[in-house]
């Protein structure tokens, strides 16, 4: 594994911004900060880490949790899941 881009994972302030989310197979307009999921399910997601392309799923994702993830693409998503930039 490559050492990570620092430009990437160098920013530890709490998010400034959040949107709900629209899985789909493009990038998000911005590496999250984290992620609220509002109703339980699966999170499908491609981590922001440089020249990744695989997805990663977390399920069984507890409804109303935060998850400290830094992630460039939300492929499939539990309902009114938010972004947080």
């Amino acid at each position: 594994m490559a050492a990570p881009d620092p430009s990437v994972y160098s920013n530890p302030n709490p998010a400034e911004y959040a949107e709900l989310v629209t899985p789909a197979a493009s990038d998000l307009p911005a590496i999250t900060r984290g992620i609220y999921i509002a109703a339980a399910g699966n999170l499908t997601v491609v981590m922001a880490g440089k020249g990744n392309t695989s997805t990663v799923t977390f399920n069984n994702v507890v409804a109303g949790s935060v998850l400290p993830l830094r992630v460039r693409q939300i492929t499939a998503a539990p309902a009114n899941t938010v972004a947080l930039y």
